[in-house]
Order: C-alpha cells, then structure tokens, then sequence
C-alpha cells in the first residue's frame, strides 16, 4: 500500500468510499481483504458487477447511486485514463495520482481537475 493511503481512507470513510475497478470483483474483494481496508468501503463494484465497465459512466453513476451522493458532490482518484475519462463522463470531478500505472504527464492530457503526487493530498482535494 502507497505511504498515507490507510489514514487517509480512515480520515475520509465518514464521508462515503467507494471502490470502482474494471478488476472482477472476486478479485477485489481478495485484494481488499488481504489489505486490510475492506470495512472502510460502503460500495464495491467489480468490472463484472454490471453490465458496463469504465471507461463508460455507469460504474460510477452506480457506485453514487448507492452512497446517495450527487456527482457535484464527489472526487473520484484514479490512475489512468479510464479513470478520468468515466469520472469525467459522470460529471465527478476527478484526482489523478502520478504514481501507479500512469505518469502525471500523461494524465494530465486528460484534464483531470486535479492532480496529486501523494495520497493525502485528497484531504485538500475534498474540502
């Protein structure tokens, strides 16, 4: 796990956290389990979860449907283009990470809202 993400995923729970990953959700359960973190998320959905996968909205638009959150109302962070390109196409503002599978240069040509090159950064983002 990335230094600051559990604390910040702590700090950040009474707000509403969801995991949306093209990931089977098998998979995902696993990781997050094997993590540690699985309780500090309300939603999961797993790229075999619904009917479509990111990069369309509907995995978001689901993942806020069932937190009750509007889109104005939520960051989502993500790691590559498909991650801001379905935040984007939902209406959420996005927070790209410079670490992971993806530069920042890179990322940046999808015009994220944000960009951040460390985890506990979102808790400026979310404010």
């Amino acid at each position: 796990m990335y230094p600051n993400v559990l604390e910040t995923l702590k700090a950040l729970r009474p707000r509403g956290l969801a995991v949306v990953t093209n990931k089977p959700m098998a998979h995902t359960e696993k990781t997050l389990k094997a993590l540690g973190v699985e309780s500090l998320f309300e939603v999961v959905l797993g790229g075999d979860s619904l009917s479509t996968r990111k990069p369309d909205p509907g995995p978001v638009t689901e993942a806020l449907r069932r937190l009750g959150v509007l889109p104005d109302q939520a960051v989502m962070v993500g790691d590559s283009p498909m991650d801001i390109q379905s935040a984007q196409a939902a209406g959420v503002r996005v927070a790209a990470v410079t670490y992971g599978f993806r530069t920042g240069v890179e990322l940046m040509s999808y015009s994220p809202d944000f960009l951040i090159s460390a985890f506990a950064e979102l808790r400026e983002v979310v404010k």
